[in-house]
């Protein structure tokens, strides 16, 4: 959701959360969450402001939550867990 966005995500329509971590250089990353719905999908850098209040709201609010799932490398310098993912 871009800076200053008043966009609401119903916890229904999200259908899949992820955790990333992107590798920029050898000390360098980008980490945060990705919420995905049947519409779109949103990213929030882990430094954005909220994130740790977002990830306690998504661990109450969505059933099977996995904040401990192993991260899998997606490809060169990209990791994703999978948190959630509705049935």
């Amino acid at each position: 959701i871009e800076e200053g966005s008043n966009e609401y995500i119903k916890w229904s329509e999200i259908v899949e959360v992820n955790a990333f971590s992107i590798r920029f250089f050898e000390n360098a990353k980008q980490s945060g969450y990705e919420i995905i719905t049947a519409q779109k999908i949103y990213k929030f850098d882990a430094e954005s402001a909220g994130v740790y209040k977002l990830t306690n709201q998504l661990a109450d609010n969505l059933p099977n939550w996995k904040l401990d799932s192993p991260f899998n490398n997606i490809s060169t310098g990209i990791e994703k867990a999978n948190l959630y993912k509705k049935d």
